[in-house]
């Protein structure tokens, strides 16, 4: 077994920290919206960064005019991993809460762990911890919690979005006539053939190799969801289990989403809580744990995806 380490680290501009045991290493920077902003695997990084925002950091503050201020402040992207509020329909302006996304967090420091707890949200009310676990054995636990801090009733649902490097592959136990495509890219119908795959029993495949946009949502039953790259001869998975309740009502179109970029080279993994209505002081939490593991070339996908489902 691995020793985990913390230790203070600059990651893009941003002081941060990083958590490691040794072949995992996970960079925090909590003042760029309490992000996972790096996530290498045996030296290998597997997360996006928009190289044009590196190091910013905001004091937002208390904002007059929200609407206005979104609308100047414009729709940005960091990269790395972060939590959002859904519904998407319900942001102002169309963007994300900003004290939220863009805010500075605080920070907790344990043995194994990192909790960062955001500023209180000005648009929803929300207050935000993440906290991010790493075991020795490489096994990473992420705890996503939603707190409402205002006097009004929230309806809302966890929204995790992960900013993954192209090119990968992604799988879910689900068939390919449960796919809800999202009409507002056109090449998530029009390309539909090439980027969806039906593999083993009951798993889609989804290619996410090229600038093209589209998104796709699934309901799924088993809360399981891998992303697998390809290297020169292996490759590297990173496996997601979570709970699902398939007849809760969730925020967004699926309990699991994934969109592709055209103009960056990302893709977005997207996982999702039930929808929860919070009162005065009410909190919803959604826990995710990450395994990430090297599969030689010679094992076959159908191989790959029953080893994952039997561990």
């Amino acid at each position: 077994m691995n020793k985990v380490t913390i230790s203070p680290k600059n990651y893009y501009g941003w002081a941060g920290y990083c958590l490691s045991n040794g072949e995992i290493e996970i960079g925090i920077t909590p003042s760029i919206g309490g992000r996972i902003i790096s996530l290498c695997y045996q030296q290998e990084e597997l997360l996006y960064v928009d190289k044009n925002r590196l190091g910013e950091t905001f004091e937002l503050g208390v904002i007059d005019d929200l609407s206005t201020f979104k609308k100047n402040f414009g729709f940005r992207l960091w990269g790395g991993d972060k939590t959002w509020v859904a519904p998407e329909q319900s942001w102002v302006a169309g963007i994300p809460p900003l004290h939220l996304d863009a805010g500075q967090y605080t920070t907790q420091l344990d043995e194994k762990s990192i909790t960062m707890t955001s500023p209180l949200d000005q648009e929803t009310g929300l207050q935000i911890t993440r906290k991010v676990t790493l075991q020795s054995g490489g096994e990473i636990t992420l705890t996503q919690q939603f707190t409402n801090q205002s006097n009004k009733i929230i309806l809302c649902g966890i929204w995790d979005v992960t900013q993954l490097l192209r090119p990968f592959r992604i799988y879910f136990p689900a068939r390919k006539e449960q796919v809800k495509p999202d009409t507002r890219f056109a090449a998530s119908l029009g390309n539909q053939h090439e980027l969806l795959t039906t593999v083993a029993k009951d798993w889609v495949e989804i290619r996410c190799e090229k600038p093209l946009q589209f998104k796709y949502s699934f309901d799924i039953e088993r809360g399981i969801a891998i992303a697998l790259k390809e290297q020169a001869d292996h490759f590297i998975a990173m496996i997601r289990y979570f709970k699902v309740n398939p007849k809760a009502n969730y925020p967004q179109a699926g309990i699991v989403e994934v969109y592709n970029s055209d103009n960056y080279p990302y893709l977005e993994l997207e996982v999702l809580s039930p929808s929860a209505e919070l009162s005065h002081h009410d909190n919803i939490i959604h826990q995710q744990t990450w395994i990430l593991k090297r599969f030689p070339k010679t094992m076959t996908i159908e191989t790959i995806l029953s080893s994952v489902v039997e561990s």
